[in-house]
């Protein structure tokens, strides 16, 4: 027989690596890969975070503190000087824009689209000086309370401005025509306003007494302050002397409630206010 070659007694090695003990198949790239981690893991000294480390972290940048946000800025407190004009509650081409979502933006736009014919339903003139030792008066003009004879609006005084700095209205004067900033008006929080009674601006033959009340404070601002929404009351009792009985055969003029809406005068080109003015 042949002799046997020295060759065949060597086992051909598998290319895909050797059993290890357990029967695993370890090749000598996973080996390398492994020796190449941990070398890199030696070198830069980094070592993967345990989970407890991980959520410290976590928790730490949650408590970092934050940059302050600017805050809102504050609306500037109203200013009850200068012309307005006034709008009824009661007018359904009004209150029908501003509810039910007591929208003010909207009431806005639609009045001031009367405002420019100009259309309106009283107008009014507040003095600036209410702390003066005589403080003076302001002005009402509505062309719905007119001299029965003459057909001319009356010359209304507001005598006796006080401004106060928590106007409510009264359970008479939350009428159903009243849409004030708050459905229940009489229990709302306290907001500034100002206060008055009503005149006739000078002494008439044919009116015997005038008594009235004038009540209004700011029910509304834009967030950047420059519009603004007033809400009001006013009542007026003029009792005819016996001169005007006999001639319009009437004994008084009422206009019991009046619940109103109020916005600031146009101005002309110039930048002045179109309306009442101080008078003479």
């Amino acid at each position: 027989m042949p002799p046997k070659s020295k060759m065949s007694k060597k086992r051909a090695r598998s290319p895909a690596g050797t059993k290890a003990a357990g029967g695993k198949t370890q090749t000598r790239s996973s080996k390398r890969t492994k020796k190449d981690a941990s070398e890199a893991a030696t070198t830069t000294g980094d070592e993967p975070k345990s989970q407890e480390e991980a959520v410290e972290s976590a928790s730490t940048e949650a408590e970092a503190p934050k940059a302050d946000q600017p805050e809102d800025p504050k609306p500037t407190a109203p200013s009850f000087h200068g012309n307005f004009d006034l709008y009824a509650m009661e007018l359904p081409f009004l209150n029908s824009v501003f509810t039910p979502k007591r929208d003010y933006a909207a009431l806005l736009k639609t009045i001031r689209t009367y405002q420019a014919k100009p259309d309106n339903s009283g107008q009014i003139f507040l003095p600036a000086d209410l702390d003066a030792s005589e403080p003076p008066t302001g002005r009402f003009r509505s062309g719905a309370i007119r001299d029965p004879l003459e057909c001319m609006p009356f010359d209304l005084a507001l005598d006796s401005l006080a401004l106060t700095d928590s106007l409510k209205f009264t359970a008479r004067e939350n009428t159903k025509h009243a849409f004030y900033s708050e459905p229940n008006a009489v229990s709302s929080s306290s907001m500034p306003g100002i206060t008055a009674s009503v005149e006739l601006e000078d002494s008439h033959c044919g009116i015997a007494s005038t008594r009235g009340t004038f009540k209004m404070r700011r029910a509304w601002v834009s967030a950047d302050g420059a519009d603004e929404v007033f809400e009001g009351f006013f009542s007026l009792k003029i009792v005819y002397s016996g001169l005007y009985r006999r001639k319009c055969f009437e004994n008084s003029l009422d206009v019991p409630s009046l619940p109103f809406w109020a916005i600031r005068a146009r101005v002309d080109k110039d930048g002045k206010e179109i309306g009442l003015g101080p008078g003479l």
